[in-house]
């Protein structure tokens, strides 16, 4: 997985998934945790607020 800084707390993930699927995901900052929002592919909707943004990586490369 590929992350950019976009922006202070906004981070794009992209890269493959477990399964083998590209995706790429927006990972904020959103108070007190990370959430994760599906922007490309056909990955899983991550509606969760992750403790961090290694968290947040982590679910979305082992999705699959």
């Amino acid at each position: 997985m590929k992350t950019t800084r976009n922006e202070a707390g906004i981070y794009t993930v992209t890269g493959h998934t477990r399964a083998g699927d590209l995706v790429q995901y927006e990972v904020e900052r959103n108070g007190s945790g990370w959430s994760v929002t599906l922007v490309y592919g056909q990955g899983a909707d991550l509606h969760y607020l992750y403790a961090s943004k290694a968290l947040a990586v982590q679910a979305i490369e082992n999705q699959g």
